[in-house]
């Protein structure tokens, strides 16, 4: 079917769909920068407009569904396909960019070698038929058999022109595709994905010092910046700030690698660990040999973060609601929007 992608810059660029494809995918594989944060119908970033009739229902239920107004024709890039050859205006300022990396594409994947690094916590390796190239930071796409939808995970390290990916996968409570690794013992598990996505990216180029503030599983995509920071000693002539919080001291995770990063680097990488679940008196004092805060990871960073960071580069990863606490210091610091990189996941 013929797509037709419109913004209200009259620009028009017409694809290609095909038959079931959402249209967020059509667009993103065939260069088409259209909105989008998560991809998964929890954000709302992906709103568009199409005549009422033409677009596939969306599920009401995500909660990305909520703000739409269904009687002007709204609904998700991410979540819909077409029934028809049809117009959509999308919120697009261009409909055309240059590609230095890999455009996402779908590929059916094989997720396999998952071990325990914290309660509730996976790592897991995902090979691909085909190589890509990706930028630190980005994330993928799953869809496991007989589960509707798709879920977002995020690369831990960095190389290019490869098929070995390695995700960090957490638990979901009466989560269906988590269910499946953790509840029943599963080795590996085909699937389908889409990927890569994702523009909370790192850029060496920049050349400017870097701040992250994480919670969780949300230090994933992080330990990709990180590693490809590594990898060209970027700490060498730049510096790092790293606020890493979790629930309780068990719930950390990536420690080791941490601790090399600061190790190689000296004082040109700082870590923070936060806690937000553990007492004072039970908490240790030490996590090889870097201090433990109590409180939220957003609140330890206000607190600590002290020097000017004005020209700081900041990452955020995790929950929405560490992202919002974060961002209104990150704010007051005098760091402008074009700086703060993240993906809202939820």
């Amino acid at each position: 079917m013929k797509v037709t992608f419109l913004n209200k810059q009259k620009d028009r660029k017409t694809i290609t769909c095909n038959d079931g494809e959402k249209l967020l995918h059509a667009g993103l594989r065939q260069g088409i920068p259209l909105p989008y944060e998560c991809g998964t119908g929890q954000c709302g970033t992906c709103i568009a407009r199409a005549k009422p009739g033409t677009v596939q229902p969306n599920n009401s239920d995500l909660p990305g569904s909520k703000n739409l107004n269904l009687n002007k024709g709204e609904f998700l890039l991410c979540q819909c396909s077409v029934y028809e050859d049809c117009d959509i205006l999308v919120d697009s300022k261009k409909l055309s960019h240059n590609h230095q990396y890999s455009l996402p594409k779908h590929q059916d994947g094989h997720l396999h070698n998952f071990n325990i690094i914290a309660p509730d916590v996976y790592v897991a390796d995902l090979e691909l038929p085909n190589l890509i190239n990706f930028q630190a930071g980005q994330f993928f796409l799953f869809k496991a058999p007989g589960i509707e939808g798709y879920r977002a995970y995020s690369m831990t390290s960095y190389n290019q022109n490869t098929n070995q990916l390695n995700f960090v996968i957490k638990k979901v409570n009466q989560g269906k595709f988590t269910s499946i690794l953790f509840d029943h013992d599963t080795k590996s598990l085909d699937l389908e994905t889409f990927g890569p996505l994702g523009k909370a990216t790192f850029d060496p180029e920049e050349k400017k010092d870097l701040l992250f503030i994480t919670g969780g599983s949300g230090i994933a995509g992080i330990m990709s910046i990180l590693d490809h920071a590594d990898k060209i000693n970027y700490f060498t002539s730049n510096t790092a700030t790293i606020f890493f919080g979790a629930r309780t001291i068990n719930d950390f995770f990536f420690i080791d690698k941490l601790t090399d990063i600061k190790k190689k680097y000296s004082n040109n990488v700082k870590l923070f660990f936060a806690t937000s679940e553990e007492n004072k008196k039970s908490l240790p004092q030490q996590i090889s040999d870097h201090e433990v805060h109590r409180g939220y990871v957003h609140e330890v960073f206000s607190n600590k973060i002290g020097a000017d960071c004005s020209e700081h580069i900041v990452f955020l990863g995790g929950p929405s609601v560490m992202v919002n606490s974060a961002l209104p210091k990150i704010l007051e610091l005098g760091i402008p929007a074009k700086n703060i990189r993240f993906d809202r996941f939820g």
